[in-house]
């Protein structure tokens, strides 16, 4: 039976739990299962007339919401209403224990009253064309690193639109599959910015299991894996699964350059990774966050030579040149 919801000018929260039942929360009525799939939600009237009418809307960017992030963008294209309504997406920092991210009532609640620190600048944005991108990803992929499973084809009509992906297709070796999933996993690196120095990726680092211990056991230099091993190694994989490609002296092969330099494989490996996760941040950044000048990606200042740099700026043009003649 259709939920029968009712607005008037309100802050709307949903959130899908992990059935994929999309829960509903508004000042009336602070949580309620509407029983319906993001796709059955959006197609039901009485929920249609919900988001055309809220004054905002607000819902977590998770994996387990990632088919409501583009099924939400999709309705608001199709409808003029809807489409003037702001749907705001928070970190998943909202709920601060990752256990309560299953508990719906939380979750809607944390939505209901943000703490201040999830208030700060790069934890809400509001929705765009880009996230219907990133997530529409996510629900091809998957938000998980561990599984092994290819990447479906459709993903690769998908994925060239990804912000990050210039930067993905520039490096010389990478295992393309392995990246793909990579950008699924991390879904947003808006949402491990830390607090008090937004340039720092500690936390990101941390989140893909880029530790000196998981390093040294993908080096082969011994040890036991730790916590997010499986997000390392496909963090690794990423940029170094194809090396038989790289060719000496190439722009594109910095990352095995800076490899190389290092005075033991395992740092070698954590320090290239770490590069590479910070290029792919800084393109993604660069795309998402608007032309600001102090936040725009500089391949001179990133890149350690000029011939790298040079070469990545002709890559960016012949990627965005592609992109608008598509």
């Amino acid at each position: 039976m259709a939920p029968q919801l009712t607005t008037t000018d309100f802050v709307v929260r949903l959130h899908t739990d992990a059935d994929g039942r999309v829960w509903y929360g508004a000042d009336g009525e602070p949580v309620r299962n509407t029983g319906l799939t993001a796709d059955g939600f959006v197609a039901d009237r009485s929920c249609r007339d919900v988001l055309r009418d809220a004054r905002v809307v607000r819902l977590l960017g998770t994996a387990a919401n990632a088919a409501l992030v583009t099924r939400l963008y999709e309705h608001r294209m199709c409808d003029a209403g809807f489409r003037l309504t702001p749907v705001w997406l928070g970190a998943p920092a909202a709920v601060p224990a990752a256990w309560l991210r299953g508990e719906p009532a939380a979750v809607l609640y944390a939505l209901w009253q943000p703490t201040p620190a999830v208030l700060l600048a790069g934890r809400w944005h509001e929705m765009t064309a880009h996230d219907y991108v990133v997530y529409g990803l996510v629900c091809l992929v998957g938000g998980e690193a561990g599984g092994g499973r290819d990447v479906p084809d459709v993903a690769w009509s998908v994925v060239p639109y990804h912000p990050a992906w210039p930067a993905v297709t520039f490096l010389a070796g990478a295992d393309r599959q392995a990246a793909c999933r990579l950008l699924a996993v991390i879904r947003d690196p808006r949402w491990y910015r830390h607090p008090t120095r937004p340039g720092r990726l500690s936390r990101l680092y941390a989140y893909l299991g880029l530790t000196p211990d998981n390093l040294a056991v993908l080096a082969g230099q011994g040890g036991r894996p730790g916590r997010h091993f499986d997000r390392a190694e496909l963090a690794v994989r990423a940029w170094c699964g194809r090396p038989a490609a790289v060719r000496p002296g190439d722009p594109a092969g910095f990352l095995f350059r800076r490899y190389a330099e290092a005075a033991t494989p395992a740092r070698g490996l954590l320090r290239a990774t770490q590069q590479f996760v910070r290029f792919v941040v800084s393109v993604w950044l660069d795309a998402v966050c608007g032309p600001h000048p102090e936040a725009r990606f500089r391949p001179e200042l990133f890149f350690a030579d000029g011939a790298t740099a040079a070469a990545f700026d002709r890559h960016l043009q012949a990627v965005r040149a592609g992109r608008s003649a598509a």
